[in-house]
């Protein structure tokens, strides 16, 4: 075929296919440094090798180099000359880089190679639509269109000539009924293609587009509709937009459906509105009030809902915890010696984690007793089920935290005059939580300012992913002048910057770390300045083994950040939370293998005196 090299290869046949399946699999999966080590080394072999040549230029082009992409493509059409998947993307390349000129001509040219020959891997017609976007780059709008239409004539369902319309028609701005209609075309037939739900959701900053959706479809059959559509809303951070498109849904399906219910009370958490989420899951309760979860009857939840719902006992961000008088044995629940054969269905599962969710509001908000009354319902009935192997792994793994946690709070009651420290981070920002601590001769509580899943990626400048508007509300809430712990960078360490290495975004570990750490002290700097905070930097916790080294490298580069930037200062006590002996945790400060144990306080209470 077409796709075939013309240039005899100078690897053993069988050598070149194997070589030509590794790079094909290693890029699918993004692995693009090993990819691209294995294409190098292949050119060293054999420099007409045009399949390592595609691979690295296709690397290059997701890393957005697109001069070194081009260079990389031209080269394996030299030996490959009528090979349309190279010519394809160098296309792509040509038109990111702005040579629209020469995009035009390499996806014409594309085009003929493809009309000669039938029997090609690319439909012809992925040239056509490329055309096309040549024209609507440069804003001819009206070519784009003919020629998407010429080819729609043909085949109404081409899934790629429809999104290279809905893009035409989403630029253009005047059309929000033809939008619509067209993005409910593509996405009926792909629910997970993320370059339509990106358009719609930009689609959504206008107020006409939400107003037509309610005219084309109708909330009351197609309550499930706008709970997803909401999720396009939220990855973009609308969320107003979101939260109105799944109030929409909850309503019009009367809040009996548990996975649309879940959906609402997670972006409730996202702007701080804990009372609404509390609200939520009663309401939740009182339409499945016949329900039950094992032996459990959902209506059993219900008082300790309703009992922070009262005037009196209204949720709010800054208040301390209730006399902690708890009921929870010491040792916690047992887990059984064998896991439970059943399954769960969805109704079920989402209505658990609807639960394990009300129970983290309650925690942040420090509301231990009702905690403790929750927990003793909900933890004897989730007993040896491997939830954590299910959607709902997330809300469990909170759930699990607490569960553990519960039982280490304070036993005495916490004052409402004590001052308060906040410990704004991720989910070990639970670890410290509502322990009672000196900072400066002053009896102080140690408040949670969780952000769930926060990396320090999502916090860069240019980012819209509802991590960092969830950090930004949170920081909000917390008074001007505050005394602030920031713990942040364990999701970094164990999965971004690994991942962004692999993905070859970066050269080695050291050159990610630094772009994390300018994005920290940047936030750190802006707070210092808007918000007026005396800040602390607490160290990633070095709890798990796999990824001790990182942590620990990390948090030497942060301690050194810190310190030339004077944007607050650094509490270096990671390796007293060590065994001198073996570099592991400590049994004291182990809490479920991957939290601290709040024991490490006092750790954290000398470093901050000192």
């Amino acid at each position: 075929t077409s796709t075939t090299s013309t240039t005899p290869s100078l690897l053993e046949k069988s050598q070149a296919e194997e070589i030509r399946k590794k790079l094909e699999i290693l890029l699918q999966h993004k692995s693009y440094r090993p990819a691209k080590e294995l294409a190098l080394n292949t050119i060293k072999s054999d420099d007409t090798f045009d399949p390592a040549y595609y691979t690295l230029g296709m690397i290059e082009f997701q890393m957005k180099k697109y001069d070194f992409a081009i260079i990389a493509l031209e080269r394996a059409l030299l030996f490959s000359p009528k090979n349309l998947k190279y010519l394809y993307q160098l296309g792509q390349a040509q038109l990111e880089n702005g040579s629209s000129k020469d995009a035009l001509s390499t996806f014409q040219k594309g085009l003929n190679y493809a009309l000669e020959n039938t029997t090609n891997e690319i439909d012809h017609r992925e040239f056509e639509v490329a055309i096309a976007s040549v024209e609507r780059k440069n804003k001819n709008y009206q070519t784009a269109t003919k020629q998407i239409s010429t080819i729609l004539a043909k085949d109404g369902t081409y899934t790629k000539a429809l999104i290279e319309y809905l893009q035409i028609v989403h630029e253009k701005g005047d059309d929000v009924e033809e939008e619509l209609k067209v993005f409910l075309r593509i996405i009926i037939a792909d629910q997970n293609n993320q370059k339509v739900g990106k358009i719609f959701a930009e689609s959504l900053k206008k107020r006409t587009t939400i107003d037509t959706l309610y005219t084309l479809i109708p909330p009351k059959t197609t309550a499930s509709a706008y709970s997803f559509f909401s999720n396009f809303a939220r990855d973009i951070s609308l969320i107003n937009e979101a939260i109105e498109l799944s109030e929409v849904a909850c309503k019009n399906s009367e809040y009996e459906n548990s996975g649309i219910v879940l959906g609402l009370a997670h972006l409730y958490e996202l702007p701080v509105q804990f009372e609404k989420i509390i609200l939520l899951v009663s309401i939740f309760i009182k339409k499945n009030i016949s329900k039950k979860l094992g032996d459990l009857e959902y209506s059993k939840i219900l008082p300790i809902l309703e009992h922070l719902l009262v005037p009196e006992s209204s949720l709010s961000f800054n208040e301390l915890p209730n006399a902690p008088y708890l009921t929870i044995p010491s040792e916690g629940f047992q887990q059984p010696k064998e896991n439970r054969k059943d399954r769960l269905e969805s109704f079920v599962l989402d209505s658990i984690a609807l639960f394990e969710t009300a129970l983290k509001v309650m925690f942040i908000q420090g509301r231990l007793n009702e905690c403790s009354r929750l927990l003793k319902l909900l933890a004897p009935c989730l007993l040896g089920y491997e939830l954590h192997l299910t959607h709902i792994r997330n809300e469990n793994a909170y759930f699990g935290d607490i569960q553990r946690l519960i039982p280490l709070m304070p036993t005495t009651m916490i004052e409402e005059t004590l001052p308060k420290l906040y410990v704004i981070g991720d989910s070990h920002s639970l670890s410290p939580a509502w322990q009672r601590i000196k900072y400066n001769g002053v009896d102080h509580v140690l408040v949670p300012a969780l952000v769930t899943g926060c990396k320090i990626w999502h916090l860069r400048s240019e980012s819209t992913f509802y991590p960092k508007y969830n950090f930004e509300k949170v920081v909000s809430n917390i008074p001007n002048g505050s005394t602030v712990i920031f713990l942040l960078g364990e999701i970094d360490c164990r999965e971004g910057i690994i991942r962004a290495i692999e993905r070859s975004y970066y050269n080695t570990i050291t050159e990610a770390m630094q772009s994390i750490l300018k994005i920290y002290i940047s936030i750190l700097k802006n707070l210092l300045e808007t918000k007026n905070f005396k800040i602390f930097i607490h160290p990633v916790p070095p709890v798990l083994n796999e990824t001790r080294q990182i942590v620990l490298q990390f948090n030497s580069m942060l301690n050194m950040y810190i310190s030339l930037a004077k944007c607050g200062k650094y509490l270096d006590f990671d390796k007293e939370l060590l065994d001198e002996k073996d570099g592991m945790l400590k049994n004291e400060y182990q809490l479920d293998g991957t939290h601290l144990n709040p024991t490490y306080v006092k750790i954290l209470e000398r470093y901050l005196v000192s």
